[in-house]
C-alpha cells in the first residue's frame, strides 16, 4: 500500500556480539527455545542421533526444563546435555560453534524470531529451515534445510564440520546482515522519522 512503511524489528547489536569463550573440546551444536514440535525440537534430537559422531556435542537450552524432555533427548543419545533457561544468554550463544533452529512452520515463531537474529548478531553459523519468512531474514548467511528433516540437518552439520572457513564466513556475514537490517538504532531512527512526519502532516491540516 502507498501509505505504509516497513520498519524491521531491531536488537542491541552491541549487546549481542561475538565474545571470546573457552574453546570447546568437541564441535558444539546448540538449540535455544521451547521444547515443542513446532520449534523443531524433535528434529534436532533425531539429527544428533543420526550423526552418531563422538566429536560433536549437543546442548539444548530450553525455556522450560523438564525431566520428561531430558529423558526423551537422552533416549536418542546419552551425550545430549539439557539445560533450563539461560542465566547469561549472550555467553551461551557464543559458547556454541553452530546454532540449530529447525522451525517447522510459520506459526512456530513471531514474524522475526529473536533467537535467530540474536545468534546471527553473535556471529554464529546457523542451520535453520527454508520457510519463506526465515529465508527472508537470513538471506544467504545460513544453511537452510527442509522442515521435518533430521537427515538434512545432520548433513548440514557434517558440511560445516568439514569446512571451518564456511563456518567463519557464515557467522561473519550473519552479523553484518543483522547490523544492516535489524539494529535497534536504525529501528528507532525510522520510528522517530515516521512520528515527525505524522506531526508535520497534522500541523498542516490545522
Amino acid at each position: 500500500l502507498p501509505n505504509t512503511k516497513l520498519i524491521r524489528l531491531g536488537i542491541n547489536t552491541n549487546k549481542f556480539k561475538p565474545i571470546k569463550t573457552p574453546k570447546n573440546k568437541k564441535l558444539t551444536l546448540a538449540y535455544f527455545g521451547h521444547n515443542t514440535p513446532l520449534k523443531g525440537f524433535p528434529d534436532i534430537v533425531k539429527a544428533f542421533k543420526l550423526l552418531n559422531d563422538r566429536e560433536v556435542s549437543l546442548n539444548l537450552h530450553l525455556t522450560q526444563y523438564s525431566e520428561k524432555t531430558e529423558h526423551y533427548a537422552k533416549k536418542h543419545n546419552k551425550q545430549i546435555k539439557v539445560f533450563g533457561p539461560s542465566k547469561n544468554i549472550v555467553k551461551d550463544y557464543n559458547k556454541a560453534d553452530i546454532i540449530v533452529l529447525p522451525f517447522r512452520s510459520d506459526v512456530s515463531s513471531i514474524g522475526i524470531p529473536l533467537t535467530l537474529i540474536e545468534t546471527m548478531s553473535c556471529g554464529k553459523p546457523i542451520i535453520t529451515t527454508n520457510l519463506p519468512h526465515i529465508k527472508e531474514i537470513v538471506g544467504n548467511t545460513a544453511l537452510c534445510v527442509d522442515t521435518y528433516s533430521p537427515k538434512q540437518i545432520a548433513s548440514a552439520v557434517k558440511k560445516l564440520k568439514s569446512n571451518p572457513k564456511l563456518q567463519k564466513r557464515l557467522g561473519k556475514s550473519a552479523r553484518a546482515r543483522v547490523k544492516k537490517l535489524y539494529d535497534e538504532k536504525h529501528m528507532n531512527e525510522k520510528y522517530l522519522k515516521l512520528y515527525k512526519n505524522f506531526n508535520l502532516k497534522l500541523s498542516h491540516q490545522k
